[in-house]
């Protein structure tokens, strides 16, 4: 049975579900194609703010427009290009990125400074899910367990997590596991008894920079001079639960305003930490310094 693609049909998946729209037009190989150029498209634009999109959008309404001018209508119709095969098709690819940033790696942007000099407003991070337990994405929590495998849990390293009340997810660095004891004299902080070491690298006029060493992690804190939080009494952990203190010592929402965190409101470690308009790629977010 001779078949032709309608040209309105084709506009349309071209405007809203961009490559798919190759499925509708009997071409698997440029589907293909276009799907892994928009990924590496909205890679960039996530990553440089840029319009990229758009103009690959151009494009394929373009490449469809000359498709459907020059059908070959005696080519067998697949089943792909069929309504339900594009719906399967397309809830198959959704159902599957879901998945993806819900069980393994998801990305989130810096929204505040209070893991300044390390993580600066605007950063792109990328967390790693799998084996926390709290599985999810785009707000929605599809698995909870009740315990975070504590060997996950390192001290010094940076968490995403929910704090006590909140549904939006926080970054900070992990200082505290349970049946530790915490305390604060000054700035500096008190672990189990021992002051955690501390060097200065720079300063201005309102703060100054250090760096601080936890466990097998150093990694550099911001000071404002002048201003101490006061957190002086000692304070132990409870099971199945973490301390997180910002690296904006002076300037961070963090485990000594809200209490520390239950295993079950851990999402993940950061892995990845990309710095917009800079090339520079950080795969230890711990900020190791030699």
């Amino acid at each position: 049975m001779e078949w032709k693609p309608k040209f309105w049909i084709s506009f349309l998946l071209g405007i809203i579900v961009q490559p798919f729209v190759f499925l509708y037009l009997n071409h698997l190989g440029l589907f293909s194609l276009y799907l892994c150029v928009s990924i590496f498209t909205a890679i960039v634009d996530w990553y440089f703010s840029s319009y990229l999109t758009l103009g690959l959008v151009l494009v394929i309404v373009i490449h469809s427009y000359f498709i459907v001018r020059h059908y070959n209508i005696c080519l067998p119709r697949a089943w792909f290009s069929k309504w339900w095969g594009l719906v399967a098709i397309h809830a198959g690819v959704l159902i599957s990125v879901t998945l993806f940033r819900a069980f393994l790696y998801e990305p989130f942007t810096i929204p505040a400074r209070s893991m300044n000099p390390s993580l600066s407003v605007g950063d792109y991070i990328v967390v790693e899910k799998q084996g926390y337990g709290t599985y999810g994405t785009f707000g929605v929590i599809l698995v909870d367990n009740d315990k975070v495998k504590p060997e996950l849990m390192q001290k010094g390293n940076v968490y995403a997590f929910y704090p006590p009340n909140m549904d939006a997810p926080h970054v900070a660095r992990l200082i505290g596991l349970p049946g530790d004891r915490i305390s604060f004299k000054g700035s500096n902080i008190q672990l189990n008894g021992e002051e955690l070491p501390i060097s200065f690298v720079s300063g201005t006029t309102h703060t100054e920079t250090y760096q601080e060493v936890l466990a097998n992690n150093s990694y550099l804190i911001q000071r404002a001079i002048g201003v101490s939080h006061s957190f002086s009494d000692a304070y132990v952990i409870p099971d199945n639960a973490y301390f997180f203190v910002g690296d904006n010592r002076d300037n961070s929402a963090d485990s000594r305003l809200y209490g520390a965190v239950d295993g079950n409101r851990i999402l993940g470690k950061l892995v990845l930490t990309l710095k917009p308009n800079d090339f520079t790629l950080k795969t230890s977010l711990s900020e190791r310094t030699k």
